[in-house]
């Protein structure tokens, strides 16, 4: 069979497809739905996704074997195109996915024929799914903080920090890394209802109580065969903790409603940002709850505080996914920042300061000064529980920002607002 006819890039828009496009030495991962999840890097032209009984890649080929429920005609070609007509195939190519067959492929949750694939893309071939994955990235490339047979095992993981530390960045890694082939399903119990969070986790049958119209898959049954990642599990209300408990020694679930059990295979990971010896002591949470989340993987989230060197990574890891560049000097800033509101703090405030630039540098500006103004305030504020005098709280404040600012007297007065006489005065005064 002759090979599809490629499409160029600058027919679907190039510039997106520049940065986020699928390329050379990129990978995917492939989840057939009879075995284990593959991962193949791309260090071909050309390939063809074909029926076979079950998967298959030697890497010596350029053919892929993937089991097809469908009697029809079921292949698919996965091909670099060049970025113009007038472009030999290189290193700006980019790959995309047509269906020879007859039947479609569903990107994304949509259908089609032809498309080019992008990173973060899932792509479903009847039963079977393909993940598109980045090469170059400080994420990916980090080591995980957990004993690879764990992560590859059926335990549960309970992940622990503070807000914004990386805790659904995590669970999403670890999911990758499994062996699980379903979804990763992501719950957050603390925005829901506690009349709700039994529904919303197990699922309930048409009529099991006012307003159940329908019947309704719960995040349990959505996650088959995949990850459930159950989100500030320290919210969760003491009745339904039982249920969860029997779960984790049966696998099995009843929803709302129902007079018979279900059957899952679901692998679970929690997250909670707060320390969950004092919810059992509270009363909060059940002992034989606690004892049972901590018997598996357990990994505890460092502040960026506390970790410079995750300050580094991400830092590179947005110079890269962003086409940017941050000057030395910003980095050493970033590194000393206490950061507060953790990574989703930091990844923030660099895409404001990205959004504002308007061009492929960033560097110190009045974002960062105010960001500093504002620890400082809470620092201040912190300081104790004693009642200061009015004149004490401006000294130390004045002082604050002088220290924090490299003992720059004018720079520090000009962030106040007041001459440099009166920073230089109260800088004379406490020392």
């Amino acid at each position: 069979m002759e090979m599809a006819d490629c499409r160029y890039i600058s027919d679907f828009g190039s510039l997106r497809l520049h940065k986020s496009g699928l390329r050379l030495g990129d990978k995917i991962a492939i989840s057939p739905f009879n075995g284990p999840k593959q991962e193949v890097t791309l260090t071909r032209l050309s390939y063809r996704l074909r029926r076979g009984e079950s998967y298959k890649y030697s890497g010596e080929k350029s053919e892929i074997l993937i089991p097809f429920v469908s009697k029809l005609f079921t292949e698919y070609q996965l091909r670099l195109c060049s970025k113009d007509s007038e472009t030999s195939v290189d290193e700006s190519g980019r790959y995309l996915l047509k269906s020879i067959g007859i039947n479609p492929f569903k990107l994304n949750g949509n259908y089609t024929f032809e498309a080019f694939l992008e990173y973060g893309d899932i792509v479903e071939l009847e039963y079977s799914r393909l993940e598109i994955k980045k090469k170059h990235s400080a994420k990916e490339s980090s080591v995980l903080p957990l004993n690879k047979k764990i992560i590859e095992s059926e335990l549960s993981v309970l992940i622990e920090g503070e807000t914004g530390t990386g805790k659904s960045r995590l669970a999403r890694n670890l999911h990758d890394s499994s062996l699980k082939n379903g979804p990763f399903v992501h719950i957050n119990i603390s925005s829901y209802a506690s009349t709700l969070i039994e529904s919303e986790l197990f699922g309930h049958i048409k009529g099991a109580f006012t307003g159940a119209v329908n019947n309704k898959m719960g995040a349990f049954a959505e996650a088959n065969r995949g990850t459930l990642f159950i989100d500030e599990i320290d919210s969760l209300p003491l009745g339904i903790q039982t249920k969860l408990l029997l779960f984790l020694d049966n696998k099995k679930i009843r929803p709302v409603g129902a007079e018979r059990d279900q059957q899952l295979d679901v692998r679970l990971i929690f997250s909670s940002g707060k320390e969950l010896k004092n919810l059992v002591k509270e009363g909060k949470m059940r002992s034989d709850f606690y004892y049972r989340l901590i018997t598996g993987g357990r990994i505890k989230m460092p502040s960026l505080r506390k970790n410079k060197k995750l300050v580094t990574q991400l830092l590179k890891e947005f110079e890269i996914d962003e086409g940017l560049y941050i000057t030395p000097q910003l980095k050493d800033f970033y590194r000393s920042h206490s950061w507060p509101g953790n990574i989703r703090q930091l990844l923030g405030h660099l895409k404001q300061k990205q959004v504002l630039s308007g061009g492929e540098k960033i560097d110190h500006c009045s974002l960062d000064d105010e960001l500093s103004l504002n620890v400082i305030e809470e620092e201040v504020l912190e300081m104790d529980s004693e009642v200061r005098k009015l004149e004490e709280v401006k000294s130390l404040y004045v002082m604050k920002i002088y220290n924090r600012f490299g003992n720059n007297i004018k720079r520090s007065a000009k962030l106040l607002g007041v001459s440099p006489n009166t920073v230089r005065s109260v800088v004379r005064f406490s020392n």
